[in-house]
């Protein structure tokens, strides 16, 4: 939104623009206006807090003072309540959770406070108050009084009480195919994202990897009138799910969860989950190995984002010939040259928390 056209001549609309290789915060009037400009390599959920204070923006990234900017000569307004905002965005991969807006001024306590809160915990089925099923039935994942009321009618359901959801807290095994860089198989006593792991070839892992977890349930789980949702909390990137060796179904955008009461039985269960995300981790894990072809690379400051820098100036002869890449050396194989070894990696793997929920099903036919 342009200040100017917004709040009149001397005004100006803020913003903030943050990629894999840095941030900035803008202001426009007519045009935008870079007036603090901070490069530095970003990956995973990180927090950022922009403060203005006597007209100059102060910027915060995971609880430290990153530095401040250019003092403005207008005055800078917060845009957030207009249709077209969204529009102008330029978002590729990732997502804003729990935007705050502050209406005055916070300290270094209180933004250190915010940031070891940690990253919002994601939706949550329980966080609903019912879903619909075919047949007028529905899901209610919180006990109380339900009322529908139509025009000539309303029924009343009560629900008294729910089993309590369970935690999928861990052991977790993880298993990695074979001749991708990877150990054959890992143990996480906790969900976490893999490219905080020590191992190089974990860390830098990209493919499928498989999460084995056993679940115990009784059979107070197992009633009729009982919906169990599995909810993998965040995942990177989709995640196709399996209940004692048959599929339930994949989840690939949020929320992460799927209906698997069907598949459960009395005692323990194997519960399956096979994790795909994306190239990027073996693609910089790639360049610690000695090169295997020539690009046309140079290390530039905007090498995130150009699309004249990386295509490679020989395709090999395995690759012409239409055979598989030989065996050794570099795992993965590409065209271009999208990353070197300084680049950032992203987040990976299933990063939960994971929980088994319990809703009640009923039905409004009379």
């Amino acid at each position: 939104m342009e200040g100017e056209r917004r709040h009149g001549k001397g005004h100006s609309s803020l913003g903030l623009s943050v990629g894999r290789n840095g941030v900035v915060v803008y202001e426009r009037t007519i045009h935008n206006k870079a007036v603090y400009r901070n490069p530095r390599p970003l990956s995973g959920w990180t927090h950022f807090a922009l403060v203005y204070q006597d007209n100059t923006p102060h910027l915060w990234i995971n609880g430290v003072y990153a530095g401040a900017g250019t003092t403005s000569d207008t005055i800078v307004h917060l845009e957030i309540s207009h249709s077209d905002l969204l529009c102008k965005a330029d978002a590729y991969e990732g997502g804003l959770c729990n935007l705050c807006i502050h209406p005055s001024s916070i300290d270094k306590t209180e933004i250190t406070n915010l940031y070891q809160k940690g990253i919002p915990a994601p939706f949550h089925p329980s966080e609903q108050v019912l879903s619909w099923l075919p047949s007028h039935r529905f899901v209610a994942w919180q006990a109380g009084v339900y009322e529908f009321i139509a025009e000539r009618t309303s029924i009343r359901k009560h629900v008294d009480t729910l089993p309590t959801c369970i935690p999928l807290k861990g052991p977790w095994t993880v298993r990695f195919p074979q001749n991708m860089g990877a150990s054959e198989e890992i143990t996480l006593a906790r969900l976490h994202s893999l490219h905080l792991e020590e191992d190089f070839g974990v860390r830098h892992f990209s493919g499928t990897m498989t999460y084995l977890y056993s679940l115990s349930i009784n059979n107070i789980y197992l009633q009729d009138d009982i919906c169990l949702r599995l909810d993998l909390g965040r995942v990177e990137v989709l995640a196709e799910v399996l209940v004692n060796g048959k599929r339930a179904s994949i989840c690939w955008a949020p929320p992460y969860a799927i209906d698997i009461q069907q598949l459960l039985h009395e005692g323990d269960n194997l519960i399956e989950i096979r994790v795909t995300n994306l190239w990027v981790n073996r693609l910089i894990g790639d360049e610690y190995l000695p090169e295997e072809n020539v690009y046309n690379y140079q290390d530039i400051p905007n090498k995130y984002s150009t699309l004249r820098n990386g295509g490679i100036k020989k395709l090999p002869e395995w690759y012409l010939q239409g055979k598989p890449k030989p065996a050794g050396g570099r795992i993965a194989f590409t065209t271009w040259k999208h990353y070197d070894k300084t680049s950032p990696l992203v987040e990976s793997g299933l990063l939960g928390p994971v929980t088994l929920t319990v809703g009640k099903i009923e039905s409004l036919n009379i």
